[in-house]
């Protein structure tokens, strides 16, 4: 793992043990954002577990009545084994983490969390300039629904647009031809 990978998680880690004593959404979700970008430069998977699991958790946490001591609990040990750098340990408490959340809310309704989070910040990683290719390998859903939701957002309307004439000019440009 990239030492700035590893010290983003842990910062991430940090705040969301903290976001969950505060029971702050916003926070969680922020710093699900916040590693998806670590994720779009370094195109690692540890980043996308974490963003995946935070984005979860800050959906869960809008609904009333869920202890979140054992979730706190398994981010406290995930943290001690990614400083300790025990990868293994760290991906296996994360997983737990994700079969913990399935436990506490309805199947149906998790896994729908779940690849919702996962298509979210394939999105977020397709802004950030990686292909729907890639980025739908990375987060194991398909070309085809990363496709459908960034369609429906507004990600790409910001992106600068040439004129054909610009564009036709770059061609030429790019492979030597004269006009």
């Amino acid at each position: 793992m990239h030492p700035t990978v590893k010290q983003d998680i842990l910062a991430a880690l940090d705040g969301a043990i903290a976001a969950i004593d505060k029971h702050d959404a916003d926070g969680l979700h922020h710093l699900s954002n916040t590693t998806i970008h670590c994720a779009s430069i370094f195109q690692d998977g540890y980043s996308i577990e974490i963003a995946v699991v935070l984005y979860a958790l800050s959906k869960m946490i809008l609904r009333d009545g869920i202890s979140f001591s054992t979730f706190k609990a398994q981010l406290e040990r995930a943290r001690s084994f990614l400083s300790a750098d025990n990868y293994a340990r760290y991906s296996a408490t994360l997983q737990q983490l994700m079969d913990r959340i399935g436990a506490q809310e309805r199947k149906d309704y998790v896994r729908h969390v779940i690849n919702d989070a996962r298509i979210k910040k394939g999105s977020r990683l397709y802004e950030h300039g990686i292909s729907v290719a890639k980025t739908a390998e990375v987060l194991g859903i398909s070309q085809w629904e990363l496709m459908s939701y960034v369609g429906k957002t507004t990600a790409t309307d910001d992106l600068p647009k040439a004129n054909v004439k610009q564009r036709l000019h770059l061609a030429r440009e790019l492979f030597g031809v004269r006009p």
